[in-house]
């Protein structure tokens, strides 16, 4: 249902406030970290020649993507090595691990199906305790980062900042809360301050999520991280309202601006006098928030 996730809600967001100005192109790529997804916008992203690129960012992008192994399967290695064991060498003894992890149900559309089982029973205690051990991890971390891993993550902030200005592309990074930080009393925003940090260290302007989906209220959320249709709403509206220039978020900290936007902003009007052509919006990284690359035409005149 690609019409309800975030790059499509935007889509009818930004056309609402300018219509027909803007185009929406869901390049997401399941699995992305921050690092990841700064390599595909300076290998892939510059190519649609973007006027703005929108970083959605999880509580989880520390975390390294997978790679490929030589014999093309994708692995969770450790941060910092390099080298392959032989037994990622092997294909023989790759499908033994492939058969002893579908006998234990580890494969990940057996898990899937176990967590989609859960959710539509009655046993939805055993769920939350999957979203508890998610809270708790990311809890952990950013209250004492793993060096490496941080470093890791500042570092795909400056190298998307670095291709942003090379390419003249304006730079937003939107910070998706998770499920336990919202419509409790004092929740523990912790990560939040941390990733603002790192943005304003990046020059890059950040939008944090967080306000937004507490203003909402409600049932935002699947699980621990990702947003239900109505939080894909929720979180469409707030970046509308940033890619548009509304309210506080528009000023700029440093040369990166890192505010909350409320969830009643949203897109109202927008000025067309200098565009009289399309806006192309492509969204890229949704599944681990989103990221977004625009480009524009100004007086029929590409950038």
């Amino acid at each position: 249902m690609s019409w309800l996730t975030v790059p499509a809600v935007l889509a009818q967001r930004l056309n609402a406030a300018a219509p027909p100005a803007w185009e929406v192109i869901n390049a997401g790529v399941q699995g992305y970290d921050t690092v990841a997804e700064a390599r595909m916008l300076e290998t892939a992203g510059v190519g649609l020649r973007p006027a703005v690129v929108v970083v959605g960012m999880s509580l989880n992008d520390y975390d390294p993507a997978p790679a490929y192994s030589p014999t093309g399967v994708l692995l969770h290695r450790e941060l910092g090595r390099t080298s392959t064991r032989p037994a990622d060498r092997s294909e023989f003894l790759m499908l033994l691990r492939w058969l002893l992890a579908y006998a234990r149900g580890d494969l990940w559309y057996q898990v899937e199906a176990r967590v989609d089982a859960m959710r539509a029973g009655p046993d939805g205690g055993r769920l939350a305790g999957i979203d508890d051990v998610v809270r708790g991890m990311h809890e952990r971390f950013y209250r004492s980062p793993t060096p490496a891993n941080w470093d890791r993550l500042r570092a795909g902030l400056a190298s998307l900042r670095r291709t942003a200005d090379e390419h003249h592309e304006e730079l937003l990074v939107a910070i998706f809360p998770e499920s336990w930080q919202i419509g409790v009393p004092a929740p523990d925003l912790t990560p939040q301050a941390r990733l603002l940090d790192a943005c304003r260290e990046a020059r890059v302007r950040c939008l944090d999520l967080a306000p937004a989906f507490a203003a909402a209220g409600g049932a935002l959320f699947l699980d621990a991280q990702h947003p239900n249709v109505r939080g894909h709403e929720v979180a469409a509206d707030a970046i509308a309202a940033a890619l548009l220039g509304r309210g506080e978020e528009s000023t700029r900290v440093g040369g990166g601006g890192c505010v909350g936007v409320d969830a009643d902003q949203r897109a109202g009007t927008f000025d067309t006098g200098e565009v009289v052509q399309r806006d192309v919006v492509g969204v890229l990284g949704l599944e681990r928030a989103g990221r977004a690359v625009a480009e524009r035409t100004h007086h029929g005149e590409q950038r």
